[in-house]
């Protein structure tokens, strides 16, 4: 029952990769969802939105893991597996993960999962056998920037 959940998961998250329609919900959670999800500035600051893949493989590379109780995380290929019975979590702690001038804002991904935010902390609760890959993650900075600063802010300013 396990692998059948898995299997249909990673063919939904394939499918979607090839640009198919899901067949898994996708979820988009935020505290803020009056926020646009392109690169921005203005009084709420900072504006970026980064694909998922491309921002768990620098934060990978920059020896960044997130804090788990789930069954099977990878960072590189985006892939978030819960055990068979329960729910696990997934948390992106802001203090430990980005620059103290950033903040998680929303997340998009594939898969049965919700996100919340808590203590500076973004939280994703993947369903039990479920699965989760992350398609987007928008973030913002705390205090207004310059557009061209704003334009010009990469991973490499975001991420600790």
């Amino acid at each position: 029952m396990v692998f059948r959940a898995v299997a249909s998961w990673l063919a939904a998250a394939a499918a979607a990769a090839a640009g198919a329609a899901p067949s898994a919900p996708q979820v988009a959670a935020s505290d803020a969802a009056s926020v646009p999800a392109s690169a921005a500035t203005g009084s709420q600051g900072c504006v970026k939105s980064v694909a998922g893949a491309q921002f768990l493989a620098a934060s990978q590379a920059r020896g960044l893991v997130p804090v788990s109780d789930c069954l099977h995380v990878d960072l590189v290929a985006n892939r978030f597996f819960a055990p068979p019975a329960t729910a696990c979590n997934v948390t992106f702690a802001s203090r430990a993960w980005l620059d103290s001038g950033w903040e998680f804002v929303r997340l998009k991904g594939l898969g049965g999962f919700t996100s919340r935010h808590e203590d500076g902390a973004l939280i994703v609760t993947i369903e039990a056998q479920g699965g989760f890959s992350a398609t987007e993650f928008t973030l913002r900075s705390k205090e207004p920037m310059p557009s061209d600063d704003c334009k010009a802010a990469g991973l490499g300013d975001i991420l600790k």
